[in-house]
């Protein structure tokens, strides 16, 4: 064939060289013809007004007379032509032909579907192509069908973390142009599958999924631009592949979009471009793009529609957009102030355990309390509340308050030295932050202070007091005996106590003496024996020359000899 084609081909030439330069005086109208080229379009002549091309169906019988040698070489060309080009389609027929039985042959799915596209793009002039595209179809189909249901084994191998399997399997149909399988192959690489991340080959099939418009991959070949995985960031090919996916719909390259736009990273910033790029994210319902948009208007000084987006947003459940509101009707910054308000986006967001919103509606709801009696009834019904958060924080509060009345009427807040207080503020911290009071006192220079200073010894005999009483409580809560003996126990200590209140130290002793008969019995309540009591001697030193203190142990000397 090849040769008949080129046979062709030199006797064209050799007919145009034969009548090129033929000159005539006058042809239809022309004048001074001079033909230059003889084609199987027409004539080309050069007249007295320019140039043009003719055909018989243009010429009068004289003219065609006149040029039927050259009208006879226009036809035989057309012929040449036209067996040229059926010779070529044969010749592409029995081509796709022979391409359609090597693919019905071939045992190798994806190698037969290959081999059919390559016919359809090399054999254009074939007569059977109908055939071919109809052939290309069904394969096309059973390809898709069985790369479908390889792909869905590697994702289950996938999602069961068994990525060396996966790997094989996506790498094999990434060989074979399968977008999908590519971007998970580069995937793979770039995470580490194998221990050891390898961006050089996840750039590469990135970039070979991306280019058949995979948008998973254009976003991920975006970040790998824009993060500089390969050496230098290049912001400008990360804007490019992000708006690539973007113009796809996929959500994740539009934030990541707007993001630069809002720092102008990479150009200058356009808060207006990023607002329209995540409001896009927004509107399908996403709560965290909401977010973001209303700190978008934030940003931009619109504080109504940033409240709306937070708004919206926190009405989906998002605990961080609830715990915005509820900052934002705090400080007031949205446009309207209110603690009520505040108080319970707070709750709402603490009810998802989100940190530090359960503290915030604490604080909300005293500020809405306002005065002190109110926050305090408050805390005392919330002591019995069923949600044991609640509850566990009311009854620390109810405990920081009375320490903290019991504490201002000690005396070393009037009579005491700056310095003195200053000491005194030290050891209720530390008491406050949970150190014993044994180990207060075991510092140095508290010790050697309070040895030398009654009023910061008051200071530490009513927290020891307290520690005490603490103590009791903890050990009535923890104890596991029956009612009937707690009611008893409860029976004999409130007579005990009515004995104790009877006597003198409680009206005619000192501020300090009854703080020392407070931790005495205390000390005795938490199970010391009255001997043990006694040996302390801060305790020892103080009751041999106080009349009031020796009473009060003869009294719980007597209750100890009752009981045994």
């Amino acid at each position: 064939m090849n040769r008949k084609v080129i046979g062709i081909g030199l006797c064209i030439i050799f007919c145009l060289l034969l009548n090129a330069g033929r000159r005539l005086d006058f042809v239809d109208g022309f004048r001074d013809v001079e033909i230059v080229d003889i084609s199987r379009q027409g004539i080309r002549i050069i007249h007295s007004s320019g140039t043009c091309t003719i055909t018989k169906s243009k010429l009068s019988n004289d003219g065609c007379l006149l040029l039927q040698k050259e009208l006879d070489q226009v036809e035989q060309l057309q012929r040449q032509y036209d067996d040229q080009q059926k010779s070529i389609a044969d010749d592409h027929t029995l081509q796709v032909e022979q391409a359609i039985k090597n693919a019905e042959s071939d045992d190798n799915l994806d190698r037969a579907y290959k081999t059919l596209i390559v016919a359809e793009s090399k054999f254009p002039r074939a007569t059977n192509r109908d055939l071919l595209k109809k052939e290309i179809e069904i394969k096309k189909n059973a390809v898709t069908a069985t790369h479908s249901n390889r792909l869905s084994d590697a994702m289950t191998l996938y999602k069961q973390k068994k990525y060396g399997e996966a790997f094989e399997i996506y790498r094999t149909l990434a060989e074979q142009d399968n977008a999908e399988a590519q971007f998970y192959t580069g995937l793979l690489y770039d995470s580490g599958y194998n221990g050891r991340a390898n961006y050089e080959l996840a750039f590469q099939w990135y970039q070979k999924s991306a280019d058949q418009g995979y948008a998973e991959a254009q976003d991920n070949l975006g970040d790998m631009y824009y993060n500089g995985l390969l050496g230098k960031n290049n912001i400008k090919e990360a804007i490019k592949w992000y708006q690539s996916a973007a113009d796809q719909g996929l959500d994740e390259s539009k934030i990541k979009l707007s993001k630069i736009y809002e720092t102008g990273r990479g150009g200058p910033k356009d808060i207006k471009k990023a607002i329209e790029l995540c409001s896009e994210v927004a509107e399908h319902g996403d709560s965290d793009a909401q977010i973001q948009v209303g700190e978008l208007y934030k940003l931009s000084g619109d504080s109504t529609q940033a409240m709306a987006w937070f708004r919206k947003a926190a009405e989906q459940g998002n605990a961080l957009a609830q715990y915005i509101l509820g900052q934002e009707y705090e400080s007031g910054t949205g446009g309207i102030k209110s603690c009520v308000e505040a108080a319970k986006w707070y709750r709402k967001a603490a009810d998802q355990k989100f940190k530090g919103a359960f503290e915030k509606w604490i604080e909300c709801n005293e500020l809405t309390l306002q005065t002190e009696g109110n926050i305090k009834k408050w805390y005392i019904s919330a002591s019995n509340s069923e949600d044991p958060e609640l509850k566990a924080v009311a009854i620390k509060k109810l405990k920081a308050m009375t320490l903290d009345n019991e504490l201002k009427s000690l005396r070393v807040w009037t009579l005491g030295s700056s310095q003195a207080r200053g000491i005194a503020e030290m050891i209720i911290g530390l008491y406050s932050a949970g150190t014993p009071v044994e180990q207060i006192i075991a510092r140095p220079a508290i010790r050697e202070y309070a040895e030398d200073n009654y009023l910061i010894l008051e200071v530490i005999l009513k927290l020891k007091s307290l520690e005490t009483r603490n103590n009791i409580r903890q050990w009535n809560e923890n104890s596991t005996q029956t009612q009937e003996s707690k009611q008893k126990i409860n029976t004999s200590e409130k007579l005990k106590t009515i004995e104790l209140k009877s006597l003198r130290v409680w009206t005619l002793g000192s501020s300090q003496e009854r703080n020392v008969a407070e931790m005495i019995i205390g000390l005795y309540s938490a199970g010391m024996s009255v001997d043990q009591i006694m040996a302390r001697p801060g305790i020892r030193e103080y009751a041999r020359d106080n009349y009031l203190i020796s009473e009060l142990f003869l009294k719980l000397r007597s209750f100890e000899v009752s009981q045994k």
